[in-house]
C-alpha cells in the first residue's frame, strides 16, 4: 500500500477528517440533533451547531449565553484561562468601585451628605421619637420602593412596613402604616384578608384560625438588628 503524501491528501478528505475530529470533541447538537456541534454555550456547556439552534436553546431554557464568572470550580480543574478570567474579573470590579467613588450619585452611602428639606424634617421628627433613621443613596432600589413619609401639618409619620409570617411563608406590605395604628389588629387584618381569598387553601386556612385563636399575646413581633455583626450578641 503506498504512502500518500500531502498533496494526494484532497480538500474533500481534509474537510471530512476535522469534521470527524469536531465531532468526537462536541458532539451532536444538542437542540436539533441533525448536525455536529460547533459552539459550546459558556453558561451551560450546551453544544449547539449554529446561531438558530444557540437562540433557540437560550430562549427554551432562558440563558444568557454568557459565563459565569463566579460559579464554583475546583482547584485541581484550574487552568492558565480560568487564573486569567479571574484577574480581569478583579480589574472589572476595581474599575467599577473607582467608578462609584468618582460619582457622587452612586456612593454607597450618605452619611455626611446634604439631605432634602422632607428627609432632613423626617429624620428630626424620628429623634424626638427616639428613633435613630438613616437613608440609603437616592439610586438604590430600597430608597425607591420606602414610601414612608412625615405629614408636616400633622407631625404624624406614616411607615412603609413589610411584615412576614414565617409559619405561613407569606408577606404582606402596608404602604402608609400611621404610627398610632395597633399593631396586632393590623397582623389580624391582613390575616382575615388572606383567609377570604379564594385561592386561599383549606390547610392554610386552618393555619390562619390557629393563629387568630391564639390572640394577639401570643404574637411575637420581631425585627431586624440593622448594622450588627453576625455574633455581636444583640
Amino acid at each position: 500500500m503506498e504512502d500518500l503524501s500531502k498533496e494526494d491528501i484532497t480538500e474533500e478528505d481534509g474537510s471530512s477528517r476535522i469534521s470527524e475530529m469536531i465531532r468526537s470533541r462536541l458532539g451532536i447538537c444538542e437542540v436539533c440533533s441533525g448536525d455536529v456541534a460547533k459552539y459550546t454555550c459558556p453558561r451551560c456547556s450546551i453544544h449547539t451547531c449554529s446561531v438558530r439552534c444557540s437562540k433557540i436553546h437560550k430562549e427554551e431554557i432562558e440563558c444568557s449565553g454568557q459565563r459565569n464568572k463566579t460559579a464554583y470550580k475546583p482547584l485541581k480543574d484550574f487552568n492558565d484561562l480560568d487564573v486569567l478570567s479571574d484577574y480581569r474579573m478583579l480589574e472589572e470590579i476595581g474599575r467599577s468601585v473607582d467608578t462609584c467613588k468618582r460619582d457622587s450619585t452612586r456612593k454607597v452611602t450618605r452619611i455626611g451628605q446634604e439631605l432634602t428639606v422632607h428627609l432632613h424634617k423626617l429624620r428630626a421628627a424620628c429623634f424626638k421619637r427616639n428613633t435613630r433613621i438613616r437613608f440609603m443613596p437616592s439610586v438604590m432600589i430600597k430608597h425607591k420602593e420606602n414610601t414612608t413619609r412625615l405629614d408636616w401639618r400633622t407631625n404624624e409619620i406614616s411607615w412603609r412596613v413589610s411584615w412576614r409570617v414565617p409559619q405561613l411563608g407569606v408577606s404582606f406590605v402596608d404602604e402608609k402604616f400611621p404610627e398610632d395604628n395597633e399593631i396586632g389588629a393590623t397582623i389580624e387584618e391582613h390575616l382575615s384578608q388572606l383567609k377570604s381569598l379564594e385561592n386561599t387553601g383549606e390547610d392554610l386556612k386552618e393555619q390562619i384560625d390557629f393563629l387568630i385563636a391564639g390572640g394577639r399575646s401570643s404574637l411575637r413581633i420581631l425585627m431586624p438588628a440593622e448594622m450588627q455583626y453576625k455574633y455581636s450578641g444583640k
